[in-house]
């Protein structure tokens, strides 16, 4: 069950979060959470009623139980094993240093292949700025962000996203907050407001509360940043926190600018220690 069950929940759930968020009436929603539980628990009643006599009718099984115990724990742990090793194969085993390997356009960890960046879409409101499209924006580069203030990763990057703002605005660098909300509470203007008062945010922020634009970029995270060179393509993404240092010199590198050396990185902000309004579930992507 395990093996089945763990990897599919976070993607699942957050499917079904999206689907939740996006129903236009409480009553589809309720539909769309129930349909989800009982999916998710008929598997679960079917082995609680019936696993204990299909084991007894078969006798070698229940005669090895233990045995098979022990070797599904062995394959759960290989499994584990296989999982972390490919995704850190080429960290590993490559030759030089994975952090600082650059792509053929001169990027840390670009995407294999540019795409031409979504559009804003069924934004209810801008804050800190007029309505914005990315027609508008070509020639700048962007930086993308999808968060929402309930969400404890989305608050420990953004020290880290007002730094870029305040170090390369005057440069050239826009940068975009789409407030993508996961709970009605979030959908509420005034408490948006708030929260860029609380975190010092004072670039351009839209209020995506029908996951629109989400939906347009095929986003599946909070946080995700996607970075927009200044022809309007889509080169670098990064979800979760982490890899600051790394976001930070392409942005550079698209404003023309030199790389940072270690000591002229950003500082790491001290971690916010204030509570959100909610636990988020098990579906952020953790860049560590």
């Amino acid at each position: 069950i395990g093996l089945v069950w763990t990897p599919c929940a976070g993607p699942i759930l957050a499917a079904v979060l999206v689907q939740v968020i996006r129903q236009e009436s409480d009553v589809a929603s309720y539909f769309t959470v129930i349909a989800f539980a009982v999916g998710a628990g008929l598997p679960m009643l079917l082995i609680a009623l019936s696993g204990r006599k299909i084991m007894n009718k078969l006798g070698i099984l229940a005669k090895h139980s233990d045995t098979l115990r022990r070797g599904f724990g062995v394959l759960i742990l290989l499994s584990v094993a296989y999982i972390a090793t490919t995704a850190n194969a080429q960290s590993w085993f490559s030759s030089g240093d994975s952090a600082t390997a650059r792509d053929p356009n001169g990027l840390q960890q670009g995407l294999a292949q540019s795409y031409a960046a979504p559009e804003f879409a069924g934004i209810q409101t801008w804050l800190n700025s007029s309505p914005l499209t990315m027609a508008q924006l070509k020639g700048k580069v962007v930086l993308v962000d999808f968060w929402t203030y309930g969400c404890i990763n989305c608050v420990h990057t953004l020290p880290h996203i007002t730094e870029l703002d305040k170090k390369y605005r005057d440069k050239g660098l826009i940068i975009i907050g789409v407030h993508s909300p996961e709970f009605e509470f979030e959908k509420k203007l005034g408490n948006v407001q708030a929260a860029l008062a609380q975190h010092g945010i004072h670039y351009p922020v839209a209020m995506d509360n029908e996951l629109s634009t989400w939906v347009n970029f095929k986003n599946r995270f909070w946080p995700a940043q996607y970075l927009v060179d200044k022809q309007g393509q889509v080169v670098y993404t990064h979800f979760g926190e982490g890899n600051y240092d790394i976001t930070e010199n392409n942005i550079r590198h698209l404003l023309g600018l030199q790389n940072l050396s270690a000591s002229e990185q950003l500082p790491t902000p001290a971690k916010v220690s204030a509570q959100t309004n909610k636990t988020h579930p098990g579906l952020i992507a953790e860049a560590n």
